[in-house]
């Protein structure tokens, strides 16, 4: 547009190392996509945060509504045993991209999904 400047420091800004920030998965779960995000839209009824945790024989999301009413949903999983907290909208916004049967990475604070390019979903304090 005439007389219009556009400007941006996004080239200028120091941004951080990315391999240290997303840190290799030291665990893996194998999982159906629609599955998993079918799963977290009902256990999120109650609640935007949501316990993920696995068995490695199967699958369990949970959330517990302000009050106390609990809500747990199983779902089809193999893999390594993991447990971890995470904002539901968040993790089905990441599972949107992906269908069929995809791997999951966990490391201590990340869940990680690797296909035609990475998402991933933060942990939350609980």
């Amino acid at each position: 547009y005439p007389g219009m400047v556009f400007k941006s420091r996004l080239i200028d800004a120091a941004y951080p190392d990315i391999s240290r920030v997303i840190r290799p998965a030291d665990k893996q779960i194998a999982v159906n996509a629609e599955s998993l995000a079918d799963a977290i839209k009902a256990a999120s009824i109650t609640n935007d945060t949501i316990n993920i945790s696995f068995d490695g024989k199967s699958g369990k999301l949970s959330g517990i509504s302000r009050n106390q009413d609990e809500t747990d949903i199983g779902f089809d999983a193999t893999g390594d045993e993991i447990s971890m907290s995470l904002n539901a909208r968040y993790l089905i916004d990441a599972l949107s991209f992906y269908s069929g049967d995809i791997e999951i990475g966990f490391n201590d604070t990340q869940l990680i999904i690797d296909g035609d390019y990475r998402s991933v979903v933060m942990c939350v304090r609980v």
